[in-house]
Formats: C-alpha cells, structure tokens, sequence
C-alpha cells in the first residue's frame, strides 16, 4: 500500500479592489512546506481587468511572478501533478517564512470592483 503525504492549504486573505482603484497591493503571509499549486480566482469584473501575482520571500527573491492572470475565471498552476504534467511557468518552491505577495491588477475593474481569491496548496 503506497504512503499517503498530507497536502496543506495555505488559503490568503481576499483581496479587493473598489472602481476606480488601480494600485497594487502587498501583504504578509507564513508559509512552511513546499508549495507544489497555487490557484487564483478573479471575479468577472466589469472592466475586464486581469491580474498580476508576485510572491517573494523574506530577502526579497522572487519565488513566482504571473502576469495577465485571467478575469471571471480560476486560474491554477501546476509544478506537477498525478498526470506528469507541469506547467511551464511554474516551479514548486520551498519555504519556511514570512513571504510577500504582491497582487495588482491591469487597471480600473470598473463598477463592478474586483476580488482575487488566492490559494496555495503543498506538501
């Protein structure tokens, strides 16, 4: 019988952002283990803005950078997965500290304000 890993779920603070409001946003997290996914979900905003995701950790390396991540959808990428699949703009990291993530959006989202939910899985 194989050995079963727990996954942990790091699941960070909603962001938001109200019409008009275009700066980035930064904000604290502790994570420990080795962080295989991470999935993004952005609501379907009237201004059909995109996102921009950074995290980096505590001396300032960049551990994962995406950009244009789509609206009105949920975005995931891969280090690896039970099919052998990865996607090319993702490694897993490993960390054991306070990370920065920085989420910015393309622009003004338009009436409808804009939500970003993040959500880290690993091992």
């Amino acid at each position: 019988m194989p050995v079963r890993e727990t996954v942990q779920r790091w699941v960070l603070p909603q962001q938001t952002w109200a019409s008009g409001v275009t700066a980035a946003k930064s904000f604290t997290y502790k994570i420990e283990g080795r962080i295989e996914q991470i999935e993004v979900k952005i609501n379907n905003n009237t201004g059909d803005r995109t996102l921009t995701l950074a995290i980096a950790s505590q001396n300032g390396a960049t551990l994962f950078s995406q950009a244009a991540i789509a609206e009105n959808a949920t975005t995931r990428y891969n280090a690896n997965s039970e099919k052998g699949t990865q996607d090319a703009s993702y490694d897993a990291f490993l960390v054991d500290e306070i990370c920065t993530f920085t989420v910015t959006p393309s622009g003004d989202p338009g009436t409808s304000g804009m939500t970003a939910d993040i959500v880290l899985y690993g091992r």
